[in-house]
């Protein structure tokens, strides 16, 4: 063989090898097989099913988290809510009518609490609202200081306790186009659809703040707001009167927040069970296709020193080969 086709074997060899350590090298640090047609044989069908697989459920588990964070925020704003009517019912039905002194002080805070919540039902997580519905990016409810004026504005100029009760519900009931609730107070969008969460799993989570019960909820802490903020401050009875309906009405309330709190129990569970059953299937499918697709490090890791070790021996050899002359080969 004569000099220049040996220079030519050896780069030949040198390129050869500088491939297969590289190519080794990604498998090491990847863990798959850098040539999968050519270790399956060809046939790709069952990786690629395996990829299509893991990727539908990849999705329902980014899905089912998704939700289980918002189902749990729900959960934790009702909650909340249902603690804030438990601490002012007994206050509000107990009041007696003949001391306004005690009316005040069982009307006292009554704003707050109505302001505090409107901001429980404004709750969001990572940037979405809770009970906006379709809508996640807008808080579900206006400022407290533009329902209050809304209602005040309603009330205004009333004497009969009943007109008066009357009107505060017709505000929280009335329709969109109708003036009140729904058209000053609620921002949000319509109730969420129910959504997949797993291969023929749909959950429903549609409570918004415009939820009737929600809305009966927040007209009882608005009539005991409204009596804190001076309504009837001249007549102790009907001021006392519309305290105990109010707490009335936040004690139906209570119950129906109850059963609220129950059906979101109901959802995150079965939430809870399809994301274990979707994380299950999900490890399943990497096993199987890592049986196909990975490799064994100890065997990559043995290849790529035997590699290495071919490398520089024909580095040597070049070098060796590089350095010959008449001289040398007389010497």
């Amino acid at each position: 063989m004569g000099d220049l086709a040996k220079g030519y074997n050896l780069r030949r060899h040198n390129a050869a090898l500088k491939g297969v350590i590289s190519s080794l090298s990604r498998e090491l640090s990847a863990g798959v097989k850098s040539d999968i047609g050519s270790a399956l044989k060809g046939d790709l069908a069952r990786i690629a099913n395996l990829e299509h697989s893991l990727t539908s459920i990849e999705s329902f588990v980014f899905a089912a988290n998704e939700a289980q964070q918002f189902v749990d925020s729900m959960q934790s704003s009702l909650g909340a809510l249902q603690s804030l009517m438990s601490d002012i019912i007994p206050a509000l039905i107990s009041t007696p009518t003949s001391s306004s002194t005690v009316i005040d002080a069982a009307s006292v805070g009554s704003e707050a609490i109505f302001a505090d919540a409107i901001s429980i039902l404004n709750t969001s997580i990572s940037g979405r609202y809770i009970f906006s519905g379709i809508s996640p990016t807008t808080p579900p409810l206006e400022k407290f200081d533009v329902i209050f004026a809304s209602l005040k504005s309603e009330v205004s100029g009333i004497t009969d306790l009943e007109h008066f009760v009357s009107a505060v519900s017709q505000w929280f009931d009335a329709p969109e186009g109708g003036g009140g609730y729904m058209d000053i107070a609620y921002r949000g969008g319509e109730s969420l659809k129910p959504f997949a969460a797993g291969a023929g799993e749909r959950i429903s989570i549609d409570l918004t703040a415009a939820s009737p019960k929600l809305r009966k909820a927040l007209s009882g802490l608005a009539i005991a707001a409204l009596v804190s903020e001076g309504a009837f401050e001249n007549d102790p009875g009907t001021q006392s009167k519309l305290l105990q309906i109010a707490g009335e009405k936040l004690a139906g309330s209570e119950a129906d927040i109850i059963g609220i709190r129950s059906e979101v129990g109901v959802s995150a569970a079965t939430l809870h069970r399809t994301l274990t059953r979707n994380l299950s299937e999900r490890s399943g499918l990497e096993l199987a296709r890592g049986a196909l697709i990975s490799v064994d490090p100890y065997e990559v890791t043995t290849a790529l020193q035997s590699a290495q070790v071919q490398l520089e021996s024909v580095y040597a050899l070049t070098s060796r080969l590089s350095r010959l002359s008449l001289l040398e080969f007389l010497r």
